[in-house]
């Protein structure tokens, strides 16, 4: 196999293990969506900095709430060794139960960094823009 090939090879693998993360946040599970993490994981969304205790606490709270589904798009991944990183767009729609809210519609530019662990890319960093204004909440909404 050559170099292209391994490089080729392991961008898809470090895009589908970022796709089965969000695939898990879908369905709501959150093992799964923990699993995914490195125990030092941080993710900046919005103006917020989370860690990963707070960011699976706020995946829990949100359950009662509605469910979230992402279109990832447009990867620029690179890796390098157990180090890899790739800036895409993400259109995330968020759909709440009835009763709980507005259907969202939010876009991002996102940056992800991965480390592999034991054959595994594991999510370290995200840093998520938006591009358009965030919808206005629900006051239930808004401790999310």
């Amino acid at each position: 196999m050559t170099n292209t090939n391994m490089t080729s090879n392991e961008n898809a693998a470090v895009e589908q293990s970022l796709r089965d993360w969000y695939e898990a946040i879908r369905i709501q599970d959150f093992q799964t969506v923990a699993d995914k993490l490195t125990e030092s994981f941080l993710i900046v969304e919005h103006t917020e900095l989370f860690d990963k205790p707070q960011l699976m606490a706020r995946f829990e709270k949100g359950k009662a709430y509605g469910t979230q589904a992402s279109e990832l798009l447009e990867f620029k991944t690179h890796v390098h060794g157990d180090t890899a990183w790739t800036t895409l767009r993400n259109s995330e729609v968020w759909t709440p139960l009835k009763g709980k809210g507005n259907r969202m519609d939010l876009e991002f530019i996102e940056t992800v960094v991965f480390i592999k662990r034991d054959g595994q890319w594991l999510i370290d960093r995200y840093h998520a823009t938006s591009t358009k204004p965030l919808p206005e909440f629900k006051e239930e909404q808004k401790n999310l």
